[in-house]
């Protein structure tokens, strides 16, 4: 569940021209945006035991591709739980706050991920929703683009996010003509401040999806809209996907649709003005080469491509850096909440100091992390089964519920992962009551199965796991214990599991 860290970056100063191999890069530089981000971060080499065919070699960097997605989705809605809401700057032209922005922000890498697994799915192959446990192990982190953590909102963190979301011009030289002063401003204090709290270059994203674009070509030819140039790939023998590596109509009726998803289909055309919520969230259906291009185009023009489009990551990032620094400059306060680093619920010394010990912040951190892993799982589900199977029992399994059910219910819902991540906030992490508690977001220790048969058997004890955190709360007694209307509804909750388990078990899938 770690394969961003089994990648190795190959970059052009240490490699000599022509060497033969799937990471080799050319020794000259193409005047070309990649080309130039390639010189600084390098290209990314698979472990060669899974690079067996070029359709495994875009499967292991789709996979890395997903981790990466997760982890920075999960990162920024971790930032946005930072912010105080009594405080929240709102911005008058918009009407949203810095949590709105960066919520939104999350929800958009988001859909990536779920591209990420429509392209994953027609290249029969199946969903992907792993990532590592933040920290990063010791050794893995130079590996990461930039060394994940969970960590509140502040100069430091925004630099890192305005970095890793830069458009790949922006390497070898800016173009400062296409940013206003205030953001020249910016920029040149968010990217030292990024790589200063990262302690290693960050290495950029848009490499990976580079490397995808490149394979989804016909040939050597360049494609628009991206041009690649061959003098990247061709000395590194980087291969090419052909239709024969695609799927068949049961594989593409699996992949996730763009209403259910909250998105809207590809293409968008035109694209969307800046900030504008709701939108840019495309998700696509991929059947052909063609498609898997325009998705990768799609996705980085938010910040990992080839150019900065208004709606980017970099520039949202960008100006929110701006809001936040002109606000510390000038001595105000800031609103953001004394939330640890890497909140955690695990036994680990080296996380000692994020550890959540109040039993009352850690029964609720235990009942997050269960419908933090329901969601993943139930959107793996989804992915695995066709449209109208899995109907039995009471319906509750069915394709378009478990969509249903992991967005409304375990995503936005009372005892969803937003709703939990605002009460563990304002409850103190350690049991002497110091400290602030936040969301763990704690991936599980193995890496869950793929097959839908042992993703079903899955989600059956993760939902036995989310009984057992409702029974930890309602057993907590004096300031701790749950109040209001909150023992009725967990009991509530534990009785939809129930009646919605029944079904699980009872899903079987056209393989």
């Amino acid at each position: 569940m770690d394969r961003m860290s089994q990648l190795r970056w190959v970059r052009p100063s240490t490699t000599q021209p022509g060497v033969a191999g799937f990471a080799a890069p050319p020794g000259t530089v193409p005047d070309h945006p990649f080309a130039r981000m390639v010189q600084v971060t390098g290209l990314p080499q698979v472990p060669s035991q899974v690079a067996t065919t070029p359709a495994d070699q875009a499967e292991f960097l789709l996979q890395v591709a997903a981790e990466v997605e997760h982890g920075l989705l999960v990162q920024y809605l971790y930032a946005a739980y930072s912010v105080d809401p009594v405080n929240d700057p709102v911005d008058p032209n918009t009407g949203h706050g810095w949590q709105d922005k960066l919520i939104n922000i999350a929800v958009q890498e988001m859909v990536h991920l779920l591209n990420v697994q429509n392209m994953l799915l027609a290249l029969k192959r199946r969903p992907y929703f792993g990532r590592a446990n933040f920290p990063p192990a010791p050794g893995k982190a130079a590996f990461y683009p930039f060394p994940f953590r969970f960590e509140r909102l502040s100069e430091q963190s925004l630099g890192k996010y305005v970095t890793t979301e830069s458009a790949a011009e922006f390497f070898g030289g800016v173009d400062r003509s296409k940013l206003l002063p205030d953001q020249n401003t910016w920029l040149d204090r968010a990217i030292g401040s990024g790589k200063g709290a990262a302690g290693q270059k960050i290495n950029h994203v848009g490499v990976i999806y580079g490397m995808l674009y490149w394979m989804c070509q016909q040939d050597d030819t360049p494609v628009g809209p991206w041009l690649l140039p061959p003098e990247v790939f061709v000395p590194a023998g980087v291969p090419h996907l052909s239709q024969a590596d695609f799927g068949d109509a049961n594989l593409f009726a699996r992949e996730g649709p763009a209403v259910p998803f909250g998105g809207q289909p590809g293409p968008e055309n035109p694209p969307p003005k800046k900030h504008d919520q709701q939108l840019h969230r495309i998700i696509w259906s991929v059947t052909n080469p063609e498609d898997a291009r325009s998705a990768i185009a799609q996705i980085a023009e938010q910040g990992e491509g080839m150019q900065i489009s208004d709606d980017s990551h970099f520039l949202e990032f960008l100006d929110l850096f701006g809001e936040f620094v002109t606000k510390a400059d000038a001595g105000g306060p800031i609103p953001v909440l004394p939330v640890p680093t890497n909140p955690n619920t695990n036994t680990d010394p080296a996380t000692a100091e994020g550890r959540i010990t109040h039993p009352g912040a850690a029964a609720w951190a235990k009942l997050f992390n269960a419908r933090y892993r329901i969601l993943l799982t139930e959107l793996a589900l989804a992915l695995s089964e066709l449209p109208g199977e899995n109907t039995g029992g009471k319906g509750l399994a069915a394709r378009d519920l478990l969509v249903t059910r992991a967005i409304n219910q375990d995503m936005l819902g009372r005892f969803g992962i937003k709703q939990l991540a605002k009460r563990l906030t304002k409850m103190p992490l350690k049991a002497d009551e110091s400290g602030r508690a936040a969301p763990p977001f704690e991936m599980l220790e193995t890496e869950p199965p793929s097959d839908p048969n042992g993703l079903r058997d899955l989600l059956v004890k993760l939902l036995a796991d989310a009984a057992t955190a409702v029974a930890g709360i309602l057993a907590l007694t004096g300031a701790d214990a749950p109040s209001g209307l909150d023992p009725a509804n967990l009991r509530k909750l534990k009785k939809s599991d129930d009646d919605y388990s029944a079904d699980v078990a009872l899903m079987k899938f056209t393989l």
